[in-house]
């Protein structure tokens, strides 16, 4: 599967970079129809000092009427906001993978 990684922050440290590509590899062997999988990460300044992290997930599949699967979580942390999109990615993996099991 192909990774896509967009920073739009530009403070994304290298280590989280590989952590989400390696935990987006783990999501797609759930399924063989998943070919390309994207995560953009951007800021979104408020009235507070910190700004919110906001990280963006799609799963796409090699069949043209599969929907891409997305997932959108923020936060001020990012580490822990990565983990909420994966969760909520995988759950939707899952009922896919349920889904296209049954229709066979």
């Amino acid at each position: 599967m192909r990774v896509l990684i967009r920073d739009r922050t530009g403070v994304l440290p290298a280590g989280l970079g590989t952590y989400t590509r390696r935990r987006l590899h783990r999501i797609g062997r759930h399924l063989d129809l998943l070919n390309e999988a994207e995560a953009e990460f951007t800021q979104e300044s408020r009235r507070s000092a910190e700004p919110i992290q906001v990280v963006e997930l799609t799963l796409r599949g090699v069949a043209s009427d599969l929907e891409p699967l997305r997932a959108r979580e923020s936060g001020r942390e990012l580490l822990p906001v990565i983990d909420l999109a994966m969760e909520k990615l995988d759950r939707e993996v899952v009922k896919l993978k349920e889904r296209v099991r049954s229709h066979r």
